[in-house]
């Protein structure tokens, strides 16, 4: 029964402090992606399409965390940093095959 009470804080000083590291892990990935496009696009218009895109595929992935009860947790926050990188490949391959 004692093993049992510890088991339930076990990752306590993980959950109270994942609300920070994930909103500093997400803030600093955003910046970096930012300036890396803003410098390897030529065109702004471009750069800010890819970037308001990155952002935004960012934020959609929060909401449907939501709507699926799923938890901060480091996992999640290391999927999020993984999907920001991946929608970053796949919006600058867009913009840049069409032309913008």
């Amino acid at each position: 029964m004692h093993a049992c009470f510890l088991l339930q804080y076990l990752d306590y000083e993980q959950y109270k402090s994942i609300g920070k590291e994930a909103t500093t892990n997400l803030s600093l990935a955003m910046v970096v992606v930012s300036v890396i496009i803003l410098l390897n696009i030529v065109n702004p218009m471009a750069s800010g399409l890819v970037v308001l895109s990155v952002g935004l595929v960012v934020m959609n992935i929060v909401g449907f965390m939501h709507w699926w009860s799923l938890n901060i947790d480091s996992i999640t926050v290391i999927m999020l940093v993984l999907a920001l990188g991946l929608s970053v490949d796949y919006s600058a391959h867009v913009a840049h095959g069409n032309g913008l």
